[in-house]
């Protein structure tokens, strides 16, 4: 059910994702578990998202290695943004 639409996706981010880790161990299902899980991610389903906490580490790090980088990346462009902007007013006054 996670390769289906967005709003599929967030149901079962919301009502199932606690107990995905034993349904996925119960069912020998794990890698797909983790891709489904992983193209949620990626299409944005933000209760799936929130709820990556919940999820075993070694999990996540195969879910959203890409969206870590994209936050680190948006952390770092966020300082560049806010030294030259500093930068700016400086030469300005």
């Amino acid at each position: 059910m996670l390769h289906k639409s967005l709003d599929t996706q967030n149901y079962i981010g919301n009502y199932f994702l606690a107990i995905l880790e034993e349904l996925a161990e119960r069912t020998n299902r794990t890698d797909q578990m983790i891709r489904a899980l992983k193209g949620a991610v990626d299409n944005g389903a933000t209760t799936v998202i929130q709820g990556l906490p919940q999820l075993p580490r070694e999990w996540v790090k195969k879910i959203a290695p890409a969206q870590q980088r994209a936050c680190r990346l948006a952390g770092q462009l966020s300082k560049i943004h806010y030294l030259l902007g500093f930068r700016e007013r400086r030469t300005v006054h």
